[in-house]
């Protein structure tokens, strides 16, 4: 089920590509809080 993902990549085309088919995204660039990044978004996605 694609809403139950989390896609993480550096290039947005590809996020956007993602959130197209109903996953959650996440746009990185080597981020050292890339768990906080991950948690914000699942948060921010909650009920959607």
């Amino acid at each position: 089920m694609p809403e139950e993902c989390l896609f993480i990549d550096d290039a947005e085309i590809n996020v956007k590509a993602a959130e197209a088919i109903g996953m959650k995204g996440l746009v990185t660039h080597g981020s050292l809080e890339i768990s906080k990044e991950i948690e914000v978004a699942l948060k921010n996605s909650k009920g959607k």
